[in-house]
C-alpha cells in the first residue's frame, strides 16, 4: 500500500528550525495524534505539509509527489485543513461557508450546484447541525464553528486531512462525536488524518498512532494497539508519572495521571 503523505528528513522554520529531521508517513485508513507541549511545533508541521512553510531541508510528498511541484489548487484536492478555532466571518450562512470546501474540486461558480448543495445537506445532517445551514456563522458559538469546520473538511473530500486541535471549545459529548466521525470517515473511505491533539486520553480512545513530538524532533512514533508498557514509555516524555489501564467502557487505554505530573 502506497503512502499517502511522507516527510524525509523534514526540518522546518523560519530563520533557524523548530522541526529538525522528522520523518513519518501515513497510510490509507489512519489517523494519526500528534501531541506535544505548547511552542514544540506541532501547527508548524501541518504548515509545512500545505506548504504554507517552507522546508528548509528534506522532502514533503502527498501521494508520491514533492509538494513542491504540486499547484495551490491541487494541494486543495488533495488536503484539507481544519485551522485552530477559525474565524467568526459573520456574514455569510453556515450554508455557504461549508460550501466553500467544494470549490477545490468542482471550482468556484454562482450559486450552489446541485450536487454540492445535497453534499453540503447530508454532511450536515449527520454532523447534526442541518438546523444551523441557514443561520449568521458569526452568531454560532466557537463549538457550533468548530463542527461546522469539520463538515467543510468532510466537504471537500480530500485522502489527507489535517486539523489542528479540532476539540477546542466542543464539550465532552460533542468533541467525542466529532472524533468518531471523523475516524469512521477516515476507514470506511481510506483516507488519512493528522490531528494536533492535547489530550491523551481522546488521542488513545481515537487515533490509530500517536507522534510525539519533543524538543524539535519526533520522539516516539507509537501505535494506540501497542503493549502498554510501550505506550507508558511513550507519553511519560510528554507526561511524567502517566500510566494505562484497560478501558472496561471501549477497547483501548484508560489514562491515569498521578500528582506530580505536569501539564
Amino acid at each position: 500500500m502506497e503512502p499517502i503523505f511522507e516527510a524525509l528528513a523534514v526540518s522546518v522554520g523560519y530563520t533557524a528550525p523548530i522541526l529538525r529531521e522528522i520523518s513519518f508517513s501515513l497510510y490509507p485508513g489512519e489517523m494519526v495524534g500528534i501531541l506535544g507541549r505548547n511552542g514544540c511545533g506541532k501547527t508548524t508541521m501541518l504548515r509545512a505539509i500545505t506548504g504554507e512553510i517552507p522546508c528548509i531541508r528534506g522532502e514533503i510528498r502527498l501521494q508520491g509527489e514533492d509538494i513542491r511541484r504540486l499547484s495551490v489548487r491541487e494541494r486543495a484536492r488533495r488536503t484539507a485543513v481544519m485551522p485552530q478555532g477559525g474565524h467568526a466571518m459573520p456574514g455569510i450562512t453556515v450554508l455557504e461557508a461549508i460550501a466553500m470546501g467544494g470549490y477545490a474540486q468542482e471550482g468556484f461558480r454562482w450559486g450552489l450546484s446541485p450536487r454540492l448543495r445535497q453534499k453540503v445537506e447530508s454532511c450536515a445532517e449527520d454532523l447534526g447541525i442541518s438546523s444551523l445551514l441557514h443561520r449568521d456563522l458569526g452568531l454560532l458559538s466557537q463549538g457550533q464553528r468548530q463542527m461546522v469546520l469539520l463538515c467543510r473538511l468532510l466537504v471537500q473530500d480530500t485522502p489527507l486531512m489535517l486539523l489542528d486541535e479540532p476539540n477546542a471549545a466542543l464539550d465532552y459529548d460533542n468533541a467525542r462525536q466529532l472524533l468518531y466521525r471523523l475516524r469512521q470517515l477516515v476507514r470506511q473511505k481510506e483516507r488519512g488524518a493528522l490531528l494536533v491533539l492535547h489530550d491523551p486520553q481522546l488521542a488513545l480512545s481515537y487515533c490509530s498512532r500517536l507522534l510525539i513530538v519533543h524538543q524539535g524532533k519526533i520522539s516516539a512514533d507509537v501505535s494506540t494497539e501497542a503493549p502498554v508498557k510501550a505506550l507508558e514509555k511513550s507519553l511519560n516524555i510528554l507526561y511524567p508519572g502517566l500510566r494505562l489501564t484497560e478501558n472496561p467502557l471501549e477497547a483501548g487505554y484508560f489514562c491515569a495521571l498521578c500528582a506530580k505530573t505536569v501539564v
